[in-house]
């Protein structure tokens, strides 16, 4: 079960001394047996908090949240309030993992599609991947829910402007990378640029209040998705040289996924089966690489 603590802020601008005593001398009339209930002075901690607190860590033992909710709402019967917030503490009270779905949710989810194929670079169908996701997304069931914002011959001096612009939930970047692991922009005469890969994953790092994923659609990738990975819940990076028509159908399933309400982590498997249902035979290049604490699962940007 949960910790308490989310239960005391609430109880913190509903519950006084005296209520508490009444709450302990209902649970004793409830629980005769249970010698905590029987006397509240004596009860562990010093405090009404710490006292309350011993008093749920003992109902968290008979696995009874009703009675948590029921007893506190007996000496507070007409705070409608409470009664409201004591409902969704109970409600949420589960033993499986709880979707993390993001506030934005509400709103539109914001995909930045960042793009670079600078001169002298090998052509890549680019503006193709941009029509088959945005195509997917469109005929999704929840596709409507997010907003496709692409970005082409994207320079170095052009990453903070779109960050600051857009404010993006998601961060989508295709094109070259190199074998260092860094990934290819342009400059201002669109030749080649490479990035260096602790600035890049400092830059994400201040926009981690908003940006939940990265995506780095770009040959030998791993590298720098791994140093992202330390800002950000999850990145997706390549392992070794993929080829254009694999990195389309990657990107192309896996928006279809997150557009279908699916976890990072299905997505990310619908879009590397994809690959392999092509004939392929690049599934394995694609790395979903989590943040430590993180569950990919259990992260959904639409319901």
């Amino acid at each position: 079960m949960k910790s308490s603590f989310e239960l005391l802020q609430i109880l913190d601008v509903h519950t006084t001394l005296m209520n508490i005593r009444q709450v302990t001398s209902l649970l004793h009339e409830k629980y005769p047996n249970d010698i905590t209930f029987r006397d509240f002075d004596n009860l562990r901690g010093s405090t009404k908090w710490d006292k309350l607190d011993h008093i749920l860590d003992v109902l968290r033992a008979y696995e009874d949240i009703a009675a948590i909710c029921e007893t506190i709402l007996i000496v507070k019967p007409d705070d409608q309030n409470l009664r409201i917030k004591l409902g969704k503490w109970s409600y949420s009270e589960s033993t499986e993992p709880e979707p993390d779905v993001k506030p934005e949710a509400q709103g539109k989810i914001r995909i930045l599609h960042l793009a670079a194929n600078p001169l002298g670079t090998k052509r890549l169908q680019l503006d193709k991947e941009v029509r088959e996701i945005e195509e997917r997304l469109r005929l999704a069931k929840l596709g409507d829910k997010f907003e496709f914002i692409p970005k082409g011959a994207v320079r170095i001096k052009d990453l903070q402007d779109h960050l600051l612009n857009y404010e993006p939930h998601i961060v989508h970047f295709s094109g070259h990378g190199n074998k260092s692991g860094k990934i290819i922009l342009e400059d201002n005469a669109g030749k080649p640029k490479t990035v260096p890969k602790s600035a890049l994953s400092t830059l994400f790092g201040l926009f981690n209040d908003t940006i939940r994923l990265v995506v780095l659609n770009a040959c030998l990738s791993k590298e720098q998705a791994d140093g992202i990975s330390q800002e950000i819940d999850c990145v997706v990076g390549m392992s070794e040289k993929i080829k254009d028509v694999s990195a389309i159908q990657f990107s192309s399933s896996f928006y279809q996924g997150l557009g279908f309400g699916k976890s990072i982590e299905k997505a990310f498997k619908l879009g590397s089966v994809q690959i392999d249902l092509q004939g392929l035979d690049q599934s394995a290049v694609p790395q979903l690489i989590p943040k430590d604490g993180v569950d990919p699962n259990t992260i959904i940007f639409v319901q």
